[in-house]
Order: C-alpha cells, then sequence, then structure tokens
C-alpha cells in the first residue's frame, strides 16, 4: 500500500442504496467492522440530482481501498457513477497505489464491460446526462469491469468472507515482525501445526531457556495461521510493559479490543472483563511445548 501517507479509512463502500443498503452492503459493511478494518458507508438517502457532496470526495481520497458493489440500477445514479469516476481516478495516482475491488451484484461482468442491460446509459436532456460525462462513465464501467473481483449469484454468506479476507489481506493487517533469514521454523512450525489443526485444543505455552527463540516462533506461527481466525491479537513484552498499576489493565483492554473486531470495552479490575471473571486455568485448554526439546509436555 502507499508509503507515508496517513488514511482516515481503510474502505470506501460504493453501492446503490435503494438495491444494497439494508441488505448485502449492510452485511458486508458489518463483517468489515468485525474484522477491524475501518469502513466509510454513506448512511444518507442520496439526493440524485445533486453534485457529489465534499464529505464524500475527502472520504473516497481518504481511503486506501474502495469496494465497488455493481447492482441492477448502479448505473442509473449520477452519484454512483460519478464516485466511480474518483475512484478510479484515485486508483491511477501513484503516491497512494488505491486498491479497487468490484463485486457484481447479481449483475453479469460482460453487462457492465459492455453497456447492457441496466448499464446501456446514454446522453439525456439533461445537464447531468451530457455526451461528455457519458463517454466517461461508459470508460469507467469498462475499466472495473475489467478489473479482478467477484461475481454474486447465490448465497452471500461464503462470497462476503472471501471478499473481507481479500481486503484483510491487501491492508496486511495484524501481520507482526519477524527478522530476515530465519532458520529452523519449518521443522518446529509442523509439529505445532498438526497439533493445531485438531479438535477442541485452543491454548499452546511455549517455554525454554531465554534467548532460544520463543517469541519468533511464536511470531511465526501467527503470521501462518492468522487469516484462519475471524479476530486475532500479538500482545508481546508483557512483562516489561507490566510495570505500572495499570499497565496490565490497559493490555486486557489492547486483548478484548482485537478479538471484539475493534470495539472498545472498559474493564473495573484486571480480574473482571465485562462483569464476568476471567480464570484462564479452567477456561483454557493447555498444551505445553518445550522449545528446546521440541516436545509437549
Amino acid at each position: 500500500m502507499a508509503g507515508d501517507k496517513v488514511y482516515s479509512y481503510d474502505v470506501f463502500l460504493s453501492f446503490r442504496g435503494e438495491d444494497t443498503r439494508n441488505s448485502f452492503t449492510d452485511h458486508l459493511y458489518h463483517g468489515l467492522k468485525r474484522a477491524g478494518i475501518c469502513t466509510f458507508r454513506d448512511n444518507e438517502e442520496i439526493n440524485r440530482g445533486e453534485e457529489l457532496q465534499p464529505e464524500i470526495q475527502k472520504a473516497i481520497k481518504a481511503s486506501r481501498t474502495s469496494i465497488v458493489v455493481l447492482s441492477q440500477t448502479y448505473a442509473t445514479s449520477t452519484w454512483c457513477l460519478d464516485e466511480l469516476l474518483l475512484i478510479l481516478e484515485q486508483k491511477k495516482q501513484l503516491d497512494c497505489s488505491h486498491f479497487v475491488l468490484p463485486v457484481f451484484y447479481h449483475v453479469d461482468p460482460a453487462d457492465v464491460r459492455k453497456q447492457k442491460g441496466s448499464f446501456a446509459i446514454q446522453v439525456k436532456p439533461s445537464f447531468r446526462w451530457t455526451y461528455d460525462k457519458v463517454c466517461l462513465w461508459k470508460a469507467a464501467l469498462r475499466e472495473v469491469a475489467d478489473l479482478s473481483g467477484f461475481t454474486l449469484s447465490g448465497p452471500e454468506t461464503s462470497i462476503l468472507k472471501e471478499i473481507i479476507d481479500v481486503i484483510y489481506n491487501k491492508l496486511d493487517r495484524k501481520e507482526v515482525h519477524l527478522p530476515l533469514n530465519i532458520t529452523g521454523m519449518a521443522t518446529r512450525y509442523k509439529e505445532i501445526k498438526s497439533w493445531l489443526d485438531e479438535r477442541n485444543l485452543e491454548f499452546l505455552a511455549i517455554y525454554g531457556m531465554g534467548g532460544s527463540g520463543k517469541t519468533t516462533l511464536a511470531k511465526h506461527i501467527f503470521n501462518l495461521n492468522r487469516r484462519t481466525f475471524e479476530y486475532v491479537s500479538f500482545i508481546e513484552d508483557i512483562g516489561t510493559r507490566c510495570k505500572g498499576p495499570n499497565d496490565l489493565l490497559q493490555l486486557q483492554e489492547q486483548l478484548l479490543k482485537d478479538i471484539l473486531g475493534g470495539k472498545k470495552r472498559k474493564i473495573s479490575g484486571v480480574s473482571r472483563v465485562s462483569g464476568f471473571t476471567w480464570n484462564w486455568e479452567n477456561q483454557c485448554t493447555k498444551q505445553d511445548y518445550n522449545y528446546n526439546s521440541g516436545k509437549y509436555r
């Protein structure tokens, strides 16, 4: 993604409200939020005769990616078509690397590309549907139709997860830093992965001598498995970060924020979380892995 540019949003959602606002787009928006992906969605019903509002233009420019939900009446809205123009303009900017993901919601990508059916836009006796504008919109529809995306014609659940995974991977969320050219991880990981694939096992403890590579192994495991979980959190250096009276409380709040999809939750005390007492010994299935011997206990 872009280098040092500061963004307000991870994703800008472009969609036709009357087609998908209360269905597919709503599910997608909340799925992105649960994954900790900051998403801009215009919640107001739009006066279709108006130009794009400044806050919409600003949101597109302040977003790292865009998801364009192309539905049956998308191309009948000059607002949506202007959004698409600006999104593709952002994609061409060399300083932002704006990623665009089209979703063809019960429409044929070929109809979008060739402007057939509801995408057969034409010049109209209106100051908004001018010849120059229609030419720009047609070019934009051809361009977005040629991008790699998703075509939805059946159940939505599985494709929603795939869309979120693509955006998550593009944003490279929750990747922890590992030193270059590390060795010996593959052998250790292969044994641990076989255990992780078993059912009803939820907790892994890695122990060994100081400096033997426990944290590096934990990071390696985390990076290779994080995309298989809906929520993930990586908290390290707990000992050095828990010197003050409220430090442990802050780490617990960070953990909760990560696993609740970005939602903040206040904790009244270290031993209490939202009214429930945490008891790790009783609630977690434990399995110890000795890094030095390479065996479980």
